[in-house]
């Protein structure tokens, strides 16, 4: 029983992570082999451009995904707060469109167990198969699944973390 309580909680485990990993996730590019110790993401700036103060370049940040611009902004708000930035200056977002296909089960309208659903013959075009039908077999005539595109749109966010060098570690506003 005991052991069936840790696979259970591995299990669990290994769910949720996954459930709190999403499905994107942000790229991190370092510009410096410098660590620093990470800080709450409350603590880091919200920037458009670049401060006037001196600082270093920690890393540049980004995120792809079909999410809205700011929960790819808090996303990498977090990253920057693990890498120990005190603000993240952000680019415009860029948006565009995407063509996909998904392959869905297709529908009969007679039903599954119609006649000649799977063709002529007792058990379809399955029972035909090395018959005088030749090359007929379950794909002919009935495909299936079919191709159903759509469109997806995908939002890309990018961010600099930076980290401030002088005695002043609050930004100029």
């Amino acid at each position: 029983m005991r052991t069936h309580h840790k696979f259970s909680s591995f299990w669990l485990g290994v769910l949720l992570s996954c459930l709190c990993s999403g499905c994107s996730s942000v790229t991190v590019l370092r510009l410096t082999s410098e660590t620093f110790p990470s800080r709450s993401v409350g603590e880091v700036a919200i920037l458009s451009e670049a401060p006037p103060q001196e600082h270093i370049r920690i890393a540049n940040l980004s995120e792809t995904s079909s999410s809205r611009a700011d929960t790819l902004q808090k996303h990498i708000l977090k990253k920057a707060a693990q890498l120990g930035a005190d603000a993240v200056v952000f680019s415009a977002p860029h948006s565009r469109s995407e063509q996909r296909v998904d392959y869905q089960p297709m529908y009969s309208p007679w039903g599954y167990y119609a006649p000649y659903y799977y063709g002529p013959g007792a058990l379809g075009y399955s029972s035909m198969r090395g018959s005088f039908y030749g090359a007929w077999g379950p794909s002919w005539g009935y495909a299936p699944y079919g191709a159903v595109p759509y469109t997806v749109r995908v939002t890309t966010l990018k961010g600099v973390a930076i980290r401030y060098t002088g005695t002043s570690r609050e930004p100029v506003q």
